[in-house]
Order: structure tokens, then C-alpha cells, then sequence
């Protein structure tokens, strides 16, 4: 699935925390928050359809990582240290997509 998607176009913005890695058939994600705690994603696809990423784990948005809060036919769209950085109606398509993110699981004594 990630063969064909290029990270190279979801990191244009000012705020890149967020590094990507093949693995195999896999394109993973690290992002790394305020506190040194690296956690790990798998990119499952990209959309336009902010619906979509209301079923993700977190999306990357321009370099940004970002987690989802539906609120009724609003979604936004906040970066964990940088705050609300987007806000949407559900039914609007994004002008560029945005990468869909699905947490893969820690193990134990992981930092």
C-alpha cells in the first residue's frame, strides 16, 4: 500500500516531527513528542476526505502530526505541543491530502 505514496509530499511545512522509514512493504512514521517518548506508525493511505481520518490513529498534515477530535460536523485537527491547527467541516475536501496514520503497538519496557 505505502509503495506508492511519497513522503516527500506531506513535509512541507514549518513544524516536521515526524520521520519517515521503509520497512518491507511498509512505510512507518516516528514521531517523537516534548517529552523524548518516540512512538511508531504505520502509514495506511492518504485522503483528501476528512471524514477518513476521523477512523486514524493520527494524520500528518503538511509536517505536522496531528490527532483528530470530531465535534459533531466539525473536526479538528490539533498538534499535541503547537494546539488546534486546523478545524474542518466534515463534508469539505482538503485541497491537498494528508497522510493516515495507525499506532502500532509498544512493547513493554519501551520508553
Amino acid at each position: 500500500m505505502s509503495a506508492t505514496i511519497d513522503p516527500a509530499d506531506h513535509t512541507g511545512g514549518t513544524i516536521r516531527d515526524v520521520e519517515f522509514f521503509e520497512h518491507g512493504d511498509d512505510l512507518l512514521a516516528a514521531y517523537t513528542n516534548e517529552n523524548g517518548t518516540t512512538y511508531l506508525y504505520r502509514v495506511t493511505g492518504e485522503t483528501r476526505n476528512p471524514r477518513t481520518t476521523v477512523l486514524a490513529d493520527a494524520i500528518v498534515d503538511d509536517g505536522k502530526f496531528l490527532t483528530v477530535y470530531p465535534e459533531g460536523a466539525l473536526l479538528t485537527y490539533q498538534h499535541p505541543y503547537a494546539g488546534i491547527q486546523r478545524r474542518e467541516v466534515a463534508h469539505e475536501w482538503f485541497d491537498e491530502p494528508v497522510l493516515l496514520l495507525e499506532e502500532l503497538p509498544r512493547r513493554r519496557g519501551s520508553r
